[in-house]
Formats: structure tokens, C-alpha cells, sequence
């Protein structure tokens, strides 16, 4: 039934998702989500439609949906599997936990970046827990090679859904 409203919203805007996004009272990377979801984005043209530009604080808060298997070390050496569901520049969104974290200790993480080849591995903390196994991890500890990585795809993730840089200005201090 939502995918059928967002339809009928892109219909009456003509297509326009800045204007579907306004008349179904959502913002339009969470249209641009979706779209995606639903598989409604196919007819999308092959530049992506711009969105706006993102400040530094709203880069560093931008999630990226991916699903990609992680291994989750606690401070005690346990070794859990579970699922990375998205990543953000300070932390990472998990799911399939087999056991609820405890918010005791240092954990180490390690999954693969989407597009990359190799696992890499970070040291966090648990920020959040959830029901159904879903934890919400924060990165205390970053190399700079992985940091690196991770800025390139989230970057390249921001553009696919129609994000750009913002200037930061210059020399201005309120």
C-alpha cells in the first residue's frame, strides 16, 4: 500500500521527487530509501536527481544501507556473527545478534566494506541495543587506511542518492 502512494505521489508531481517527498510529509532521502526498498527506483535516470548538499555534521550522520556479514569480539573474547545493516562515519547498525550485548568493555568489529575486497577491522563500543538482536555500535578506534575506505564509499553512496558537499564558509565565525 505505501509503494502504491509513493507511486501515485511521483505520478501526480510528474515525477518530481522533491515534490512527492513534500506531499507524502517525508524527506526525500527517506523517498530516496524507498524507492529502493520497493524497487521503484528503476525508472530513475541515470544521473542522479540532486537532492541538496550535506553540512560536515550531516555527512558524519549519513547511514548507508548495506548487508554484509560481521563478527563482533567482546571484551571477553566471545565471537559473535551477525549482519552489518548500515554504516555511518562513527559507527555501523547490526542486526541478527544471537545474544544481547552488554554495554561492558571494548568490542572489536570486522566486515567487509561494500565494493572492497578485503574485511577490515575497527574497535567500538555498544551505543544502543535493540529487540529482535539489532545493536547500534560506535566506533572508539579507526585506522586512517580504513577510515579512508569507509569516507570513499559512504561518499560515493551520498552521490548515488543525490547528496553533494557543502561549502564550508570561509574565515566567517559567527
Amino acid at each position: 500500500m505505501e509503494a502504491q502512494t509513493i507511486e501515485k505521489a511521483l505520478e501526480t508531481t510528474g515525477g518530481h521527487r522533491g515534490q512527492a517527498a513534500v506531499q507524502l510529509g517525508i524527506s526525500r532521502r527517506t523517498l530516496s530509501r524507498k524507492l529502493r526498498e520497493y524497487g521503484l527506483g528503476s525508472a530513475r535516470p541515470a544521473a542522479p536527481i540532486a537532492l541538496g548538499s550535506l553540512s560536515d555534521e550531516e555527512r558524519q550522520a549519513f547511514r548507508a544501507e548495506m548487508k554484509v556479514p560481521a563478527s563482533i569480539v567482546t571484551a571477553e573474547g566471545q565471537e559473535l556473527t551477525c549482519i552489518a545493516a548500515n554504516l555511518s562515519a562513527g559507527g555501523i547498525g547490526l542486526e541478527g545478534l544471537p545474544v544481547v550485548l552488554s554495554y561492558q568493555g571494548g568490542l572489536r568489529v570486522r566486515f567487509r566494506i561494500p565494493n572492497s575486497d578485503r574485511s577490515v577491522e575497527v574497535l567500538a563500543r555498544l551505543a544502543w541495543v535493540g529487540k529482535h538482536g539489532r545493536a547500534g555500535i560506535t566506533f572508539t578506534d579507526v585506522s586512517p587506511a580504513v577510515r579512508q575506505e569507509m569516507d570513499r564509499w559512504l561518499h560515493q553512496k551520498m552521490a548515488e542518492e543525490g547528496w553533494t558537499a557543502q561549502l564550508e564558509s570561509q574565515g566567517v565565525n559567527g
